[in-house]
């Protein structure tokens, strides 16, 4: 028997651009298609031509609604996720923060949806994203770096690392950028260097921070090893 519920989906083009979302009606898992109070069917299905229309609002009105009815309703919470998603989609180069705060909310909707948290992973490296300490901020700064970051194949497997030290000034440019620590390969170090500085600035430093912090940061030259994420 087919089923009157609604998924919509969106898939995500790339942070700042539009979201393409296509609906269709999809088969009813045996654990929820003969108990879902209608009302509810009803809800969800109204939410899904909301968020076609692009009223967010009223899409998460819906899946709200629906929620309340069967708190269950896997469809019509996983439904409101990607409202939140693609809302966050359309905030992104206006407002950073409210995109990060809403690819967030999604996940506590929805917390194994890997696309909404390729989103949130974009926009926490955005220096425009407050954050609240000098460690998120340190550790923001290595994602932005790692995302720069291409290591020449000919340094991969060599066994070495090579140690990056910076300052971070408190508008978060950067002064005397130097390695600490060689691979010993001239392509490597500087691919590091190029690495730190084509990554700032980072954002200005959090509040209650120094006036300029002085960062290390290690480059593993092996295949094995885990970037930051």
């Amino acid at each position: 028997m087919r089923s009157n519920h609604q998924a919509a989906f969106g898939l995500r083009l790339g942070i700042g651009l539009a979201t393409i979302i296509t609906t269709f009606a999809c088969w009813s898992p045996p654990s929820w298609s003969d108990a879902t109070p209608k009302p509810a069917i009803a809800l969800n299905n109204e939410g899904v031509t909301a968020l076609l229309s692009g009223d967010f609002k009223l899409a998460e009105e819906k899946f709200q609604a629906a929620l309340g009815i069967d708190p269950t309703y896997d469809m019509a919470r996983k439904n409101l996720a990607k409202t939140y998603n693609n809302q966050g989609l359309a905030a992104a180069k206006s407002d950073p923060a409210l995109a990060a705060t809403l690819f967030q909310k999604s996940l506590d909707y929805d917390p194994n949806n890997q696309t909404t948290q390729n989103n949130l992973n974009a926009m926490q490296r955005n220096p425009a994203v407050p954050v609240a300490n000098l460690e998120q901020y340190t550790v923001r700064a290595q994602k932005m770096i790692r995302a720069h970051w291409h290591a020449p194949e000919s340094a991969l497997n060599i066994g070495k690392k090579a140690v990056a030290i910076f300052t971070i000034n408190q508008d978060g440019t950067i002064k005397n950028v130097e390695l600490k620590d060689s691979t010993g390969m001239p392509e490597a170090d500087e691919g590091v260097l190029t690495a730190v500085r084509t990554a700032a600035p980072f954002g200005a430093l959090p509040a209650g921070s120094p006036a300029s912090v002085k960062m290390k940061m290690d480059f593993d030259f092996s295949r094995n090893a885990k970037p930051v994420p």
